[in-house]
């Protein structure tokens, strides 16, 4: 009993159907582990920190474009997207 348990997923307290494989029941006598509840933030500070990531690029090529010329601040926009973006690209597998 104990090794059709390991079988199925390692999940404790599955009963499992000895010919096929699959799962029958729960086992009601298996100590179960406590559950403590996940905490996470407020929706209201994801948005806020949202607002302040995007808004911030505008104050960044508002300040870039004293110093150096708009092609420029462009550019320099495109390739440090290009090298946020590239490497996640690389990183996840192709689902073809």
């Amino acid at each position: 009993e104990v090794l059709a348990q390991e079988r199925l997923h390692g999940l404790p307290g599955l009963v499992g159907d000895g010919r096929r494989g699959g799962v029958v029941g729960i086992d009601a006598h298996v100590r179960t582990l406590p559950c403590h509840p996940v905490r996470r933030p407020p929706p209201a500070l994801g948005v806020v920190l949202l607002a302040a990531l995007w808004g911030s690029s505008y104050l960044f090529i508002k300040v870039a474009l004293h110093d150096f010329t708009p092609v420029f601040t462009t550019w320099l926009r495109l390739v440090c997207g290009l090298a946020i973006v590239l490497p996640v690209m690389f990183s996840v597998p192709l689902g073809l």
